[in-house]
């Protein structure tokens, strides 16, 4: 990681294609914004199918999906930032428009695998805690609530 790096901050852009993969538009976004930043973290993507957050937001739970996620890699990288992939499982707080959905699971909010792996990533980086808004997970060792 490079010293006082500049980051692009996470946002939801809600362009995926149809079949949930990132499209066109999303990677000319991606790599506009690569040009001025050190490191880029994407818009949230899924990792288990029912738990979809919100339309339009692309998928990262299958290997049918690796060439979607690769081209938007390939795209920050040919802007100049490394990319970040930001992982995200909506709990409760799933989209009114995907709440009646009978393939989306609305879930009490938990420590998920994705939580768990953030903060063991950052323990490995030397970090002491790492601060969350997911009480859940504010309660585990190494974690904090924000």
């Amino acid at each position: 990681m490079i010293k006082n790096a500049l980051f692009m901050a996470p946002m939801t852009t809600w362009s995926s294609n149809a079949d949930l993969t990132v499209s066109n538009e999303e990677l000319k976004y991606y790599e506009r914004r690569a040009h001025n930043v050190d490191y880029v973290i994407t818009g949230c993507t899924f990792t288990i199918r029912t738990q979809q957050g919100f339309p339009n937001q692309f998928f990262a739970g299958s290997d049918d999906y690796l060439e979607s996620l690769r081209s938007l890699s390939q795209a920050i990288h040919r802007g100049g930032a490394q990319a970040i992939l930001q992982v995200h499982s909506p709990g409760r707080m799933v989209s009114p428009d995907l709440q009646l959905n009978p393939k989306i699971d609305v879930v009490d909010a938990s420590a998920d695998f994705a939580d768990c792996l953030i903060g063991t990533k950052n323990r490995r980086l030397g970090c002491r805690a790492t601060v969350s808004f997911d009480v859940k997970a504010s309660k585990l060792s190494g974690f904090m609530a924000a």
